[in-house]
C-alpha cells in the first residue's frame, strides 16, 4: 500500500474506468450476479466443486465482492465454496431499511434459510466466512437510527447460531468507507489524486465497523480486519498498484480485489491466533490458508488481529 499512497497522478488507463466506477465491484460470475437479487436463498458453488471440504461464504454485497477471492483460494487449496449473498441484507438478526425505501420483506427469511441450509450440510462446512456492511443510511423499521448495540447484538445472535451447530465462523470487516465518491473526486483532481484519499480515522464513519467487530468478538468468532489491504498508517488512497481501490464509496473494485487473494488467505489463516469457537472444526481449512511460509508483512498483520 505504500506505493499506492505515493501516487500523485491518475494513471491514464483508469480515466475511462471512472465513468462506470459504481458498478466495478460486481463479480464476473453469472451465478453471483443473479443470486444477490434472487427472491430466495440461491447458493453458488465455486472453488474446487468436487472437493469434500466445504467453506461457506455468506453475507450482503460486502461478501459478494470477496466471493471470487474465496473461490480462488478454494481452487488452490482444494475446498468447495458455497456462497449465499443478498443485497442490503445484514448477516445479523436486525431489521433495517435503506432510507427512502422499505424493509426488505425477504431478508429475514433469507437469513433463516441460509442458517438451515448450512446446518444441514454433510459433511459440515470446515469454515463459514461472513461479511456485512452497516450503511450510514440504514434505519430501523420505524425510521429510527440503528444503534451500535442492536447492530452488534444482532450479529452476535447469527454467529452464535452458526457456532451452536459446531461451526467455526470468521467475519470479514474493515474495508474503508471513502470520504469522497472516488469517481467524482478523481475526475475532479486527476493530477492530485491524494486529495481524494481518506484518513484511517475517517474511514469508519460513526464507528460502524467497530460495532461489527464488537458483535463478532462477543460471539468468539474470528475477526479479520481488512483495512491493512487498503490503508497505510496515514491514508486510505483511492488508487493503489495502478488500480482503483473502490467502486463507489464502500465497495471494492474487483480489479483491485482479485490480486489480493493470497493476502486474504493469509489473513483468514491468522485467526488461528485468536480465541475462535469450534477451532478444531476449521483446523484443516485454516492450515491450508495459513500456508507453509506466510509473508513477514502478513505475520505482522496477524499479530494485530489477535484478540
Amino acid at each position: 500500500m505504500a506505493a499506492g499512497a505515493r501516487v500523485k497522478v491518475l494513471p491514464t488507463p483508469l480515466v475511462a474506468q471512472l465513468r462506470g466506477d459504481d458498478e466495478a465491484w460486481i463479480p464476473t460470475s453469472t451465478c453471483l450476479a443473479t443470486a444477490i437479487d434472487a427472491p430466495t436463498a440461491t447458493p453458488c458453488v465455486l472453488g474446487d466443486v468436487h472437493a469434500t471440504t466445504t467453506v461457506v461464504a455468506y453475507g450482503d454485497s460486502s461478501a459478494d465482492q470477496w466471493a471470487l477471492d474465496v473461490a480462488a483460494l478454494g481452487t488452490a487449496d482444494r475446498f468447495r465454496v458455497v456462497v449465499y449473498v443478498r443485497a442490503a441484507c445484514p448477516v445479523g438478526a436486525v431489521t433495517v431499511e435503506v432510507a427512502g425505501q422499505h424493509v426488505d420483506p425477504g431478508c429475514a427469511a433469507f437469513r433463516t434459510a441460509v442458517l438451515a441450509d448450512v446446518a444441514a450440510m454433510r459433511p459440515a462446512p470446515g469454515l463459514v466466512v461472513t461479511s456485512e456492511l452497516r450503511l450510514s443510511n440504514y434505519l430501523t423499521a420505524t425510521g429510527g437510527s440503528v444503534t451500535d448495540a442492536s447492530w452488534s447484538s444482532g450479529l452476535t445472535t447469527t454467529l452464535d447460531a452458526l457456532e451452536h451447530d459446531g461451526l467455526a465462523v470468521v467475519e470479514l470487516h474493515g474495508v474503508p468507507v471513502e470520504h469522497f465518491d472516488p469517481g467524482s473526486c478523481l475526475s475532479a483532481y486527476p493530477s492530485d489524486v491524494q486529495r481524494c484519499s481518506t484518513s484511517p480515522k475517517a474511514s469508519d464513519p460513526g464507528r460502524y465497523d467497530a460495532a461489527t467487530r464488537a458483535g463478532t468478538l462477543a460471539a468468539h468468532a474470528g475477526s479479520v480486519d481488512l483495512a491493512p489491504l487498503f490503508c497505510t498508517s496515514t491514508a486510505c488512497p483511492d488508487v493503489a498498484d495502478d488500480e482503483l481501490t473502490h467502486a463507489g464509496d464502500n465497495h471494492v473494485d474487483e480489479a483491485y480485489a482479485s490480486p489480493l487473494t493470497a493476502a486474504l488467505g493469509e489473513l483468514l489463516g491468522c485467526v488461528t491466533t485468536q480465541r475462535l469457537a469450534n477451532r478444531a472444526a476449521a483446523a484443516k481449512v485454516l492450515a491450508a490458508l495459513d500456508g507453509a511460509s506466510p509473508s513477514a508483512s502478513f505475520r505482522r498483520a496477524c499479530a494485530s488481529l489477535k484478540t
